[in-house]
């Protein structure tokens, strides 16, 4: 129970944490660029504690599920030039009005529309390569510093018969049992070859075609005394190593060479490079959910009725995703490896904003970073043609839009949730 409610707070605040370094990349890199920020605050709901410093106001707030920071001027005011019509017309005037009002008291020319492309871009992009940032960090603490565990070159068990039993004929035994190996054995040469993993000792059996193998192994030998003092027997354990050479030919067995051994899985720490694979492996798998989260949400929905069986590869509320990180942390007495699930799972949740936000459409950053490409390309060719800067693009006009994808955001968290609950994912 403990380590479940540990654990439930660490996620809470990874996201916390999460969400707001998203927002602080993007509050920072507009006030590098001149444009005023009026809040950042960490969590939602009334505030409970801020201050103050210079132009923006930071704080606290009681519902630790993410943060925002207010940046002025997003849209700009109304042009004589623009004729609002259609059902949405009094939506955009409010977006406009609202915009405006923000940036009294501010230099107009201060307000985020004026900004340069590239600038724009670096200010909506922030956040997002943030959280990009932040899941490297996370899979690079998890594989680089704690690792995982991997196949090594000692053996974990040597099987004494090729049937699976304990006992039998020495015909019937395993090559590796007839020649003397035992639990604990080091391989360290095999046909004068240096072996330095287990899936080179494996390619090597695999590929003998029934021939001897020459190996080389590392006994461990234990010689122990005892002296009694004082009515307790202590124990004292002197251990070497010596170096030992076995003929071993290995058996077909259901298709591919075998010599009887399994490996010993070792905790092993991997490299930066390893981290930058398995956080393109994260980008890759949640483009391919990201992009079809509504059919997703909609088979997650459906197996409420059917309670057919929620796999590992579907998509998940933050109730789902703290499922998995109390199931990972309490199967386990390991630590080590309760903290690299933990620091794996943030990784993957960074991974999934990031994502998530590249959606080009609004409200999401990729919506404003399409939309300042536009306006960049719009000047752009102004330039060429000789002709004056155009005026700001109307983003105001895409607000009805925004509010459609954001009430589909919504909808889908909720209906993920309410599956979570009722259908919980079982891996």
């Amino acid at each position: 129970m403990v380590v479940a409610i540990l654990t439930i707070i660490i996620i809470i605040v990874g996201i916390t944490l999460s969400v707001t370094l998203h927002e602080a990349g993007h509050t920072f890199t507009a006030k590098a660029f001149g444009v005023p920020v009026s809040e950042f605050m960490v969590g939602f709901g009334p505030t409970l504690f801020s201050k103050k410093i210079g132009e923006t106001e930071y704080g606290f707030k009681p519902i630790l599920l993410g943060g925002y920071s207010k940046i002025l001027g997003m849209f700009p005011p109304t042009n004589p030039n623009w004729k609002d019509k259609g059902p949405f017309r009094n939506i955009i005037k409010d977006v406009r009005a609202e915009s405006a009002k923000s940036m009294e008291g501010y230099d107009s020319n201060r307000a985020f529309y004026w900004l340069s492309t590239p600038k724009k871009v670096l200010v909506m992009a922030g956040g997002t390569l943030t959280n990009l940032l932040l899941g490297f960090i996370f899979f690079a603490l998890a594989f680089c510093t704690i690792g995982a565990y991997q196949p090594s070159t000692t053996l974990q068990s040597v099987a004494q018969c090729l049937d699976g039993s304990d006992k039998c004929s020495e015909s019937a035994m395993t090559p590796a049992a007839q020649a003397g190996l035992k639990k604990g054995d080091e391989i360290i040469e095999i046909n004068g070859q240096k072996m330095v993993s287990w899936n080179q000792i494996s390619e090597v059996v695999s590929n003998s075609g029934g021939k001897e193998l020459e190996i080389f192994y590392r006994v461990l030998n234990q010689d122990q005394s005892a002296n009694n003092v004082a009515a307790k027997t202590t124990v004292i354990r002197v251990q070497s190593s010596s170096i030992k050479k076995a003929v071993v030919k290995p058996v077909l067995n259901n298709g591919r060479y075998i010599i009887g051994v399994t490996s010993q899985a070792v905790r092993q720490p991997g490299s930066l490079l390893d981290a930058a694979q398995i956080t393109w492996q994260a980008f890759s798998g949640t483009v391919s959910m990201v992009t079809t989260l509504p059919y997703q949400t909609y088979k997650a929905i459906e197996s409420i009725f059917t309670q057919e069986k929620r796999g590992g590869n579907t998509v998940l509320s933050l109730v789902g995703v703290g499922q998995i990180a109390v199931d990972q942390t309490t199967a386990t007495n390991d630590n080590l490896s309760r903290i690299a699930s933990l620091l794996s799972l943030l990784g993957s949740l960074n991974i999934a904003l990031f994502v998530l936000n590249l959606i080009p459409l609004l409200p999401l950053d990729g919506g404003h970073v399409v939309n300042s490409l536009y306006e960049g390309a719009k000047r752009a060719i102004a330039r060429i043609r000789g002709k004056k800067r155009p005026a700001p693009s109307d983003l105001s006009r895409s607000m009805p839009l925004a509010y459609f994808v954001y009430g589909l955001l919504i909808f889908c968290g909720v209906a993920l949730i309410l599956v979570d609950i009722l259908n919980p994912i079982k891996l």
